[in-house]
């Protein structure tokens, strides 16, 4: 008898991302948006996102925050992280202190206490793990590895398809953002933050265990 989604749960092994897999990894990724995401976007919109923007961002392998969960060598999640300025931008590192730069209606979608952010990219998941509690798993392990750093505000820039997975992990929006297309289609995302507690701990992405909590 095959194994359905959650027996094979504890079979799932979990590594950091190498290069080298850029297209294995970014196929399972695109893969996975054009069948989740079908029911927010038309296939159109869809393929012309991943043509002009991609997957993920294009240096979050080579940063060492993309993380691959596998079962029997085959893909089955990816998700990671990366540091973002307080108005958005990308950095390769956490900034130094700046509050003065901060727009004061944004005070609540800082990277922590000395304004810095950090963002939850690159989370896909295939659709037979849907509904196992495998992507609220993978979400809380990336806050968790974020807390480590000191940051304790985390962002992430949903399609609307995920949006109900942000907010049942306790996300809050607070932007509407569209991405205007080379084909001059809008793809619309939805901004979220989310408080964390920060730990002085060091660890790393884990791979979960039967008691994961469902959702």
């Amino acid at each position: 008898m095959p194994c359905t989604a959650p027996d094979r749960i504890a079979e799932i092994t979990i590594r950091s991302a190498v290069r080298g897999e850029e297209t294995r990894i970014a196929s399972f990724q695109a893969e996975s948006l054009r069948m989740l995401a079908c029911g927010a976007y038309t296939p159109a919109v869809i393929d012309q996102f991943i043509a002009d923007v991609g997957t993920m961002p294009a240096d979050l392998i080579s940063s060492g925050r993309l993380f691959v969960l596998e079962s029997q060598g085959e893909i089955v999640a990816t998700g990671g992280w990366c540091w973002r300025q307080a108005n958005g931008e990308p950095t390769s590192h956490r900034p130094a202190p700046n509050d003065d730069a901060d727009d004061p209606e944004q005070v609540s979608v800082r990277r922590g206490n000395d304004g810095t952010v950090a963002e939850i990219t690159a989370i896909y998941v295939d659709p037979i793990y849907t509904r196992t509690g495998l992507a609220s798993w993978l979400l809380g392990s990336l806050e968790a590895d974020i807390a480590r750093t000191g940051i304790n505000t985390v962002r992430i820039a949903a399609t609307l398809n995920g949006l109900p997975l942000c907010q049942r992990n306790g996300y809050r929006p607070y932007r509407i953002m569209s991405l205007r297309l080379s084909s001059g289609a809008a793809f619309a995302t939805i901004g979220l933050v989310k408080s964390v507690e920060t730990s002085g701990q060091s660890g790393g992405v884990r791979a979960p265990h039967h008691r994961h909590a469902h959702a």
